[in-house]
């Protein structure tokens, strides 16, 4: 065999083996990525299934929730109410400084 001869078949071989190792890299990427996804599906129904059990129960709470409730827990009705006002940004950027 003459030198050319020579690369060209060890740069065939060396090509070969490269192919095969990305093949291999990408079937099995392939299948950790559908196994993930199944496993991000199934975590995804579980969260929704726990989110509509909390509304539930957070709605049936908020049925329990009354004038008399509030008293009993402690709460009054406020003689004066007072409510928050949001500066705009003019006056709220000159206080600051």
């Amino acid at each position: 065999m003459n030198p050319i001869e020579q690369k060209i078949f060890f740069g065939s071989i060396a090509l070969i083996i490269l192919l095969v190792f990305l093949y291999v890299f990408f079937v099995v990427s392939s299948i950790v990525y559908t196994s993930e996804r199944k496993h991000l599906v199934q975590s995804l129904v579980e969260a929704r299934f726990e989110a509509g059990e909390l509304e539930t129960t957070y709605l049936g709470l908020s049925n329990n929730i009354n004038l008399s409730f509030a008293k009993e827990s402690g709460f009054e009705k406020p003689e004066t109410v007072v409510f928050a006002k949001r500066a705009t940004i003019s006056k709220a950027y000159t206080r600051n400084q």
